[in-house]
């Protein structure tokens, strides 16, 4: 049961997300603005996150089914591919490395904000 309270809960976001992308024309996904939202309301614990963990947990051990139509995407257009291939290599390198350096960027910043306040 907790995992379809927390399931309901990030399938609302998602909703909330894809509504307000659609409402407001943002250039976002609405599935990204819904994960900011759900970001945004369990780092200030108006959803806490026992409601949401068990669900992603399911979830994140079953992310693999979810590249089952990417593979085949890219098998279908693969002459695509072939005939980009070196522009779409650069952008995967460079937004990887971009990715990575704000991940860091934002750990090392966080962690030393819970050091200070004697975490």
């Amino acid at each position: 049961m907790k995992f379809l309270k927390g399931f309901t809960v990030i399938l609302a976001f998602l909703v909330l997300g894809e509504i307000g992308a659609e409402f407001l024309n943002l250039p976002i996904p609405g599935n990204i603005v819904g994960l900011m939202l759900l970001l945004l309301c369990l780092t200030t614990g108006l959803v806490p996150l026992k409601i949401v963990e068990r669900a992603s947990d399911i979830m994140i051990s079953n992310l693999a089914l979810l590249f089952i139509p990417v593979g085949v995407g890219i098998i279908k257009h693969l002459n695509l591919i072939r005939d980009q291939f070196l522009p779409l290599i650069a952008a995967t390198v460079l937004s990887t490395v971009i990715v990575m350096v704000i991940t860091a960027k934002m750990a090392d910043s966080l962690f030393a904000s819970k050091h200070k306040k004697g975490g």
